[in-house]
């Protein structure tokens, strides 16, 4: 339990730091910057995924999309009534496929194992808020960060699949 505790303060600590604390700027510092890759680097080693599969059966992904589309039909009402939507381009639509992949490895094989050890019954919510509070300052992405990070831990737990999760995250993202 105090080494995961150790471990989550690690390799969160100095990014929580500089998006809560310090403030991530448009153009990081190059100590930010040390502190960012290094924080990445240490989380990148020590990832975790025992027994998982990649695609994972029918069912993962049925209920993957059963989430992801109500939430991202929300998002769009959500849109539509302030009048905002912002199409994507070809460019942001293919540079966010690795910025997905490595966020969700982060949240599953990172923060979620590290999670269950530390708060074995508060696990989902310690993961989600963590995982919510690096995306400060903008607070209602906060928020629908930490609704849909509660769900993917969990839809992860039941189905030990990763892709999926993925698919759901970039979706929404």
């Amino acid at each position: 339990r105090g080494q995961a505790l150790l471990e989550l303060t690690l390799g969160f600590g100095p990014l929580l730091a500089l998006t809560l604390g310090l403030g991530l700027a448009e153009q990081l510092t190059p100590l930010a910057s040390a502190w960012l890759f290094a924080a990445l680097a240490y989380q990148l080693s020590g990832l975790r995924f025992p027994q998982v599969a990649l695609l994972g059966p029918g069912a993962a992904w049925r209920d993957s999309m059963r989430y992801s589309i109500w939430a991202a039909l929300a998002l769009l009402a959500i849109a539509a009534a302030c009048r905002y939507v912002d199409l994507p381009g070809v460019q942001r639509i293919g540079g966010y496929v690795p910025f997905v992949l490595l966020q969700q490895a982060l949240l599953l094989g990172f923060l979620w194992p590290r999670a269950r050890l530390v708060a074995p019954r508060h696990a989902r919510a310690l993961a989600a808020s963590v995982f919510a509070l690096v995306h400060a300052p903008n607070f209602a992405l906060m928020g629908l960060t930490f609704m849909a990070a509660w769900f993917w831990t969990a839809h992860f737990r039941h189905h030990r699949s990763w892709l999926p999760v993925v698919a759901s995250h970039y979706a929404l993202g």
